[in-house]
């Protein structure tokens, strides 16, 4: 009889923690960004060769540091956008909205460069044909048009 108890005691004790954290402020844990799950979803389903590995990290190291320069070059553009909306004014809501829209699609060309060296990292043809099938679903994802506003405006 005690058993069925204990066991309800345990099952609430674990949702209330469950819960208090849930309802703890602070920033939830962040997933890896837009860019690397592009670049991961250029590969999915291809068994890399530790030679197309090492080709893969060299791209990745050529590019992080142009990813982080539009990144950083885009923050005082969504302060402005922040800050114009809290006041209310549109113009330069406009205006920063399209300085973000400029540096989005810097990023989208340096996204698109980065995965032509990606897909001529890979060696064999196979691996070529489901990097090129990978980026049917990739390029859905990158048309902005489909995805809605910059980050920032959401």
């Amino acid at each position: 009889m005690r058993r069925p108890t204990v066991v309800l005691a345990a099952a609430l004790a674990l949702a209330v923690t469950a819960t208090v954290h849930a309802q703890m402020p602070g920033a939830p844990l962040a997933g890896p960004n837009r860019i690397a799950r592009v670049m991961r979803a250029s590969v999915v389903g291809i068994a890399l060769t530790d030679a197309e590995k090492a080709a893969l990290t060299t791209v990745r190291t050529k590019y992080t540091p142009r990813f982080k320069a539009i990144g950083d070059s885009a923050k005082p553009f969504a302060a402005t956008l922040s800050s114009a909306r809290q006041a209310h004014d549109t113009a330069a809501m406009r205006a920063a909205r399209k300085q973000l829209q400029t540096q989005r699609q810097h990023g989208l060309a340096t996204i698109r460069t980065a995965l032509v060296d990606v897909r001529a990292s890979l060696a064999t043809d196979p691996h070529r044909h489901r990097f090129d099938q990978n980026m049917q679903v990739i390029r859905v994802l990158l048309q902005p048009r489909l995805n809605g506003p910059v980050a920032a405006d959401r």
